[in-house]
């Protein structure tokens, strides 16, 4: 309904439509409803606001409670900067907690047994900086360590395995099947350090291993009877003349150089069977760095 107000009203002036009186203030008309009071509780009895089918309940001590269902009710008390939890499994109860957030978000708790604080990463990629969480401790599942952030890194807690006797053990990859004279690269997924034992080949083969992908691929048309250049990424090579195995005396120490740092170990494989042929390298290894 449309409202038609005096001209050229007088501040507060006022216009009444309905039970509603509206004030003129020198700028707008403001409204003011004349109709609608609200009943006074007195100390002995209760006041109550129906909203939406809810009952609010306003005591004389003007303590205010409600029926409705999943209301949550106070704590008897409660530790400043505490951390509110449930009490019960109703959800409808509050209790104080010894938990703590101070106000620029320092966590106090206290020491008790049995406390679970899970710190899982599949692996280091998906680490946040360590500038941003100096001091954080996290757990890399791909690699089985924890790592605390210092001084912008993210550096490995030493395992206790670390300090354990040395095990050798072995890996192996097969490549595709391949023309004889023909190279295929394959990757072994080994440790990011390690000492190289032996080279063991299921038919007669030039094996090349190496510290990254990027020197194998600058390395791939040296020629068998070149020897490879120092720094060149090579760390062994042998030539079988069947299904052999070759020691590595003595034996050779070597290492992922990839960015990050890997568990991979690229190899090139020459085939020199004589036929086409799947040729499968197995190396063994002792592991040194994880």
């Amino acid at each position: 309904m449309a409202i038609n107000f005096p001209n050229s009203p007088l501040v507060n002036d006022t216009h009444t439509v309905g039970d509603i009186t509206w004030t003129w203030d020198g700028t707008s008309w403001n409204a003011n409803s004349s109709g609608a009071t609200l009943p006074i509780a007195t100390a002995a009895d209760v006041g109550v606001v129906k909203v939406d089918n809810t009952t609010i309940t306003v005591t004389g001590d003007g303590t205010i409670s409600s029926i409705a269902s999943g209301d949550v009710n106070k704590a008897p008390s409660s530790t400043d900067n505490a951390i509110v939890r449930f009490d019960s499994t109703t959800g409808d109860t509050l209790q104080n907690s010894l938990v703590t957030i101070s106000d620029v978000g320092a966590i106090v708790a206290p020491a008790v047994e049995g406390t679970v604080i899970p710190f899982y990463y599949s692996n280091q990629n998906a680490f946040p900086s360590p500038s941003t969480y100096h001091g954080a401790i996290l757990h890399s599942h791909q690699d089985g360590r924890m790592y605390f952030a210092h001084s912008g890194a993210w550096v490995a807690i030493a395992n206790q395995a670390d300090n354990a006797t040395l095990s050798r053990s072995t890996a192996n990859a097969t490549t595709t099947s391949i023309l004889d004279g023909s190279a295929d690269n394959i990757t072994i997924t080994g440790f990011k350090s390690y000492y190289l034992l032996k080279i063991e080949t299921s038919a007669a083969a030039w094996v090349t291993v190496y510290s990254d992908t990027a020197s194998r691929t600058a390395d791939a048309a040296r020629a068998e009877t070149t020897d490879p250049l120092p720094g060149s990424g090579v760390i062994a090579e042998a030539i079988t003349t069947g299904a052999d195995t070759l020691l590595i005396t003595p034996g050779v120490f070597g290492f992922n150089d990839e960015s990050p740092v890997t568990t991979d170990i690229p190899l090139k494989v020459v085939n020199k069977s004589g036929a086409s042929a799947a040729i499968t390298v197995t190396l063994t290894l002792v592991q040194v760095e994880g």
